[in-house]
């Protein structure tokens, strides 16, 4: 949680109700809440100060437009919003997670679930190829700058969002 000061000059961080020191965190899919839910805790790697960082990444975007940057319905889902923005994950990677065969097959495809609608059971799809779909300058309107000065601090944010929302 981001409280704002009355002054509206500063912020402090609450509710550390799922800290943990490094070697004592417990591998699971859904500590923290998901929207800013880091990679590594979906696929259940080791995590610590990069997870948080995804996390100050998500609501620093939150922030600056109004809007939830990874809105997925499910880890799945996302996972697909992730890699959408920021490229597949690397094969190491799905190879050491604890839970990277719920989202990956042996090849590294990634195994899009989702429900359909008439039968209501949940149907995956083997997708082996992931794009990258969306571009982060494009989502913070970087074009629409009225100047260059504008123009110079909204790249300056897409710079701390990319470092924050690393892999």
């Amino acid at each position: 949680n981001v409280l704002v000061l009355k002054s509206m000059k500063g912020v402090r961080l609450a509710d550390f109700g799922t800290a943990c020191k490094p070697e004592s965190c417990t591998l699971t899919p859904y500590v923290c809440s998901r929207y800013y839910r880091a990679p590594e805790i979906i696929m259940g790697l080791t995590y610590g100060p990069p997870a948080d960082m995804w996390s100050v990444g998500c609501t620093l975007y939150e922030l600056y437009t109004g809007h939830i940057l990874f809105k997925g319905e499910t880890n799945n889902h996302m996972l697909k919003l992730m890699m959408a923005l920021k490229g597949k994950f690397t094969h190491k990677l799905i190879k050491v997670a604890e839970f990277g065969e719920k989202h990956f097959d042996d090849s590294f495809a990634f195994l899009e679930t989702s429900i359909d609608p008439i039968s209501k059971k949940a149907v995956v799809k083997r997708v082996p190829h992931i794009q990258t779909l969306v571009d982060l300058k494009a989502l913070l309107r970087v074009d629409e700058c009225r100047s260059l000065d504008e123009k110079q601090k909204v790249l300056q944010l897409a710079h701390l969002l990319d470092a924050c929302l690393y892999l």
